[in-house]
């Protein structure tokens, strides 16, 4: 199984005109309460900001009108033209555009902020891609910058815990995914909508393999906490792995 293969994958699945009108009607449903949370507490304005995985525009637009400088990219052509276009009929100042996230085409240090929301770094097959993801991010952060992402907790529970132990054994066992690492699956579903039969690589992290990727792209951890410590203002350190996510906020140095 090629690389390549588990990238294609990803656009298939997202340029599939059923996922594209899900996620232009989710578009209208503007931020996660959590993610409100954070987004307000470590983005200041006037300042740039780049949504990685923009999709229909859900964050972008929310973030246009916080009168933050929003620059949107995604690799599903289809929809940054549906972010462009609301973007002129409402006559907006935004960019959106085609890019890959592992190879981002900005100059050096030209974000204030970046936000990988969504989960979305999970769909970038192969640890190294991902570690690469966050070092260019690194790259085009100011000095100070600040990223923000969220993944899925692999080992929410116990079920979970003994589920992904046993499949990493036997893959380890009976190597029949051949670039198929711990915690990665196929999905049909998306935010639990099975809308279309395609099937999408995603990878699914762990706490501790999320903060060994953050250190290795050489950013520094301001803080780790899940969704339920974020909307309730405390924090719960007992209950973090439990939750369904686990938002990162890191700041390069």
């Amino acid at each position: 199984m090629k690389e390549e293969f588990l990238f294609n994958t990803v656009r298939k699945k997202y340029s599939h005109p059923l996922e594209i009108e899900f996620l232009k009607k989710m578009s209208e449903t503007g931020l996660e309460d959590y993610e409100e949370i954070i987004i307000n507490k470590y983005c200041k304005i006037p300042a740039s900001i780049l949504v990685i995985g923009c999709g229909a525009g859900r964050e972008s637009f929310s973030l246009i009108q916080k009168n933050l400088n929003v620059t949107g990219i995604d690799i599903i052509e289809e929809l940054v033209n549906i972010c462009e276009s609301k973007a002129r009929k409402n006559i907006i100042k935004a960019n959106f555009l085609v890019m890959n996230a592992c190879n981002l085409g900005f100059k050096s240090e030209s974000f204030n902020y970046i936000i990988l929301l969504g989960q979305l770094i999970s769909l970038i097959p192969l640890r190294k891609n991902r570690i690469e993801l966050l070092k260019e991010c690194k790259g085009v952060l100011k000095k100070d910058g600040i990223l923000i992402l969220t993944t899925h907790s692999r080992e929410r529970n116990l079920r979970e815990k003994l589920k992904w132990n046993f499949i990493n054994l036997i893959r380890k066992i009976i190597p029949l995914w051949k670039n198929f690492e711990e915690g990665d699956k196929w999905i049909r579903a998306i935010s639990g909508y099975n809308l279309t039969k395609e099937k999408t690589f995603i990878h699914l992290y762990t706490p501790k393999e999320a903060l060994e990727d953050i250190a290795q792209a050489g950013l520094k951890l301001l803080s780790c906490r899940c969704a339920t410590e974020i909307v309730n203002y405390r924090e719960y350190p007992e209950i973090r792995e439990k939750d369904k996510y686990i938002i990162y906020v890191t700041i390069k140095k």
